[in-house]
């Protein structure tokens, strides 16, 4: 670029950081259960299992009648990222999650599949609540949950 020093040119042009995904013996429990204690993680986390292909964060920017900002997404997935549950590639100026489910289920499925049948029943249950009188469609539960 005409006019930049180097040190400026350099500045612009630094790659990106890499992102960290921890091997499958560095998982803990503990990580899982904090991951997973948030409950916009655990809709992010059970829709991305549900999901055909890797999904970015725009479909979590509006949640029901509540806007989610950018940078408090960008947590939340970087949360899910280093506690194992989620991989994440770059694509363009965003990233692209899936989950990590067959590398998990043996070790941590029934976990996993408990926190998110019970998420989905509260869900549903409150659901039914908050409107009387009128029914919802239940999500569908993890396949042996």
């Amino acid at each position: 670029m005409p006019g930049l020093d180097g040190r400026v040119l350099d500045y612009y042009i630094m790659p990106m950081r890499p992102l960290v995904h921890p091997a499958l013996d560095d998982i803990s429990v503990s990580e899982i259960l904090f991951a997973l204690s948030d409950p916009l993680r655990l809709r992010i986390f059970a829709d991305l299992l549900d999901a055909q292909e890797p999904t970015g964060c725009s479909p979590y920017l509006q949640m029901g009648d509540r806007a989610v900002a950018k940078s408090t997404l960008s947590k939340h997935f970087t949360i899910l990222r280093e506690a194992g549950l989620i991989r994440c590639e770059r694509k363009g100026p965003g990233l692209l999650s899936v989950t990590r489910w067959p590398e998990l289920e043996a070790r941590y499925g029934a976990l996993i599949k408990a926190a998110i049948a019970t998420f989905r029943s509260e869900t549903m249950r409150s659901e039914i609540t908050a409107t009387p009188g009128r029914k919802t469609k239940a999500t569908p539960a993890l396949a042996g949950a």
